[in-house]
């Protein structure tokens, strides 16, 4: 975060102090939470550790609200958007617990509410952290990504892999999905940081480790998450290239990425690989092979639900089921069964056309934000959107607890990063020329 060209020397002495003061309740608030999110499971029932973490956090963001109301970093609009989605959520949430069913079952509603509550919660106060001690903000994502390496490093060395398919798992998730977006989404953040920062020492750091993260998103044997990878890879140069405009670096970038993957291709198929990394990668290559038939079963199967839904759910189009109505509907005896495995898929049933036009208003103020704070930082949060946009096809991370906090604590931290460059360079532009 440090050292960019682009900041003025008073910014780099302000961050410099930050990251020499004493900023350990930040570190321990931020990354005590992102360590519980990826690194612990359930407590009892359907509580999760990060459920009871989310409770701390909220504790934590009030207090800091009554210690100074105006520190929240977020504007009137942003705060109105998600009490919007809220409200919604909280009114339609009525319908699958008494629409569908004469049984109410409203501990459903409550806890996917809590889950979209929760999601709001982690934005705002990594937004908070992050643009009030952004060094030690960033150093809660590096030390996490360091225990997930370290854990990943112990797996390959030990041999002890999970399930059929032997692949790379970490404890707080139980899906080669959820496993492969925590890695994959942390090793997209320090990808884009590896394109903004101009400290030679620092951008080789984030290529490791986004390196290690994008490998080991590979050794989950997830699909999904191997090709958002990929594509992350492969956009890489054309968005840092449209919000930097440097494109002759970008096109270098771009040569040494496909150098990286065309060296590895190589030592896969001329058996050079040790054994240690060769199973995991021959397992996920095996896998895309037979990606045809997968997406041919998942698109029927998504298809019957639009052809057999009955009456009482195909009329909730535009407003959406309600939240949790998946959950209901497999208690209630219709003839038809959901199980979506697509993001898109539950936001259109739980949340109708209404419900999808607000995410999406959401997550483009977000990017709004940023550009117009700090250009720079557009990099990384383009990436991030990109590679939860891929995921999004067959997994549902955005209310899926371990997948959706990470995913929600990296964007509050690029927002908060850029409301503190703004915030410390008074004398550059609102609106300066990216690169």
């Amino acid at each position: 975060m440090t050292g960019d060209a682009d900041r003025s020397p008073r910014v780099s002495r302000t961050m410099a102090a930050t990251a020499m003061a004493d900023r350990l309740p930040a570190l321990i608030v931020g990354g005590g939470f992102l360590i519980v999110v990826v690194a612990t499971g359930r407590l009892f029932g359907k509580l999760n550790t990060y459920d009871v973490a989310i409770a701390v956090l909220s504790a934590f963001l009030f207090l800091g609200w009554l210690a100074a109301p105006r520190s929240l970093r977020l504007s009137r609009f942003d705060f109105l958007l998600m009490g919007s989605l809220m409200t919604y959520a909280s009114l339609m949430a009525v319908v699958a617990a008494t629409g569908l069913t004469d049984e109410p079952q409203p501990q459903v509603q409550l806890m996917f509410l809590a889950r979209v509550a929760g999601l709001f919660v982690v934005l705002t106060v990594f937004a908070f952290l992050a643009a009030c001690w952004p060094a030690t903000t960033l150093a809660a994502f590096g030390v996490t990504a360091l225990l997930l390496l370290a854990y990943v490093a112990r797996t390959f060395i030990t041999g002890e892999f999970t399930g059929y398919y032997d692949y790379l798992d970490i404890p707080g998730t139980r899906a080669p999905l959820q496993s492969g977006f925590a890695f994959g989404i942390l090793a997209t953040l320090f990808l884009g940081l590896v394109v903004i920062d101009r400290s030679t020492i620092r951008r080789l750091f984030y290529l490791l480790l986004a390196l290690s993260l994008g490998f080991s998103a590979v050794g989950t044997v997830s699909r999904t998450n191997t090709l958002a990878v990929a594509a992350v890879l492969v956009a890489v140069p054309f968005v840092a290239a449209v919000f930097r405009g440097k494109y002759r670096q970008m096109f270098l970038l771009a040569l040494a990425l496909a150098a990286l993957a065309g060296g590895l291709l190589v030592a896969y198929v001329t058996d050079l690989l040790p054994d240690v990394v060769y199973g995991p990668l021959n397992t996920t290559l095996r896998r895309l092979g037979r990606i045809d038939a997968a997406s041919s079963v998942r698109l029927r199967n998504w298809l019957s639900y639009f052809a057999d839904a009955p009456a009482p759910v195909a009329i909730y189009w535009l407003t959406g089921l309600g939240v949790g109505a998946q959950s209901v509907l497999s208690e209630v005896k219709l003839g038809f069964t959901l199980r979506f495995d697509s993001l898109y898929l539950r936001i259109f049933f739980e949340w109708g056309v209404i419900g999808a036009a607000l995410w999406i208003t959401f997550f483009a103020r977000l990017l709004y934000r940023v550009r117009r704070d700090s250009p720079r930082l557009a990099v990384p949060l383009v990436l991030v959107l990109a590679y939860g946009a891929v995921v999004g096809v067959t997994h549902e991370w955005l209310f899926v607890g371990v997948s959706g906090y990470l995913y929600m604590a990296i964007c509050g931290a690029l927002v908060g990063w850029a409301v503190f460059e703004r915030r410390s360079a008074p004398d550059r532009p609102r609106r300066a020329k990216a690169g």
